[in-house]
């Protein structure tokens, strides 16, 4: 099975919504699925998005969908990059619009989803000082 197969037929179970309801539980599926949109075809892309939309078109999963992991900075760079890394003639700005149209149902309000800002990890510092009356830690 090739990989646009694949996600055709995902694209397929998510048009159903009787399948759709099982497919929203399961984790591999919708994991898979936002990993096919880091795929340079096209078409993958373009497919992946459809059964995300298919999904994000139901109000009761879209919580679930807010929560998937890598989800939300996958529609920020799909929405704002330009697609340099998705190859076929036209297939940039599909990609642009189904994006911006999970986007918004996702994230109602927001004009563009912010990407995170992953370079400032460290945690912040917490000061404590010891009081000379019972050994006990206080926060500042």
């Amino acid at each position: 099975m090739t990989v646009l197969s694949v996600v055709s037929h995902l694209k397929t179970l998510t048009s159903d919504t009787n399948t759709r309801a099982v497919l929203i539980k399961d984790e591999a599926c919708l994991e898979g699925l936002v990993l096919f949109l880091d795929n340079t075809d096209s078409q993958v892309v373009i497919t992946a998005l459809m059964a995300l939309k298919n999904l994000a078109s139901v109000p009761s999963y879209r919580p679930v969908l807010k929560q998937r992991l890598g989800l939300k900075e996958t529609l920020y760079k799909l929405t704002n990059s330009g697609n340099s890394t998705v190859s076929g003639a036209g297939d940039g700005n599909n990609v642009m619009l189904i994006a911006r149209e999970i986007t918004s149902l996702l994230y109602p309000g927001l004009k563009n989803v912010k990407q995170p800002d992953l370079r400032s990890t460290s945690s912040p510092t917490i000061r404590c000082q010891q009081t000379t009356t019972n050994n006990t830690y206080t926060n500042n």
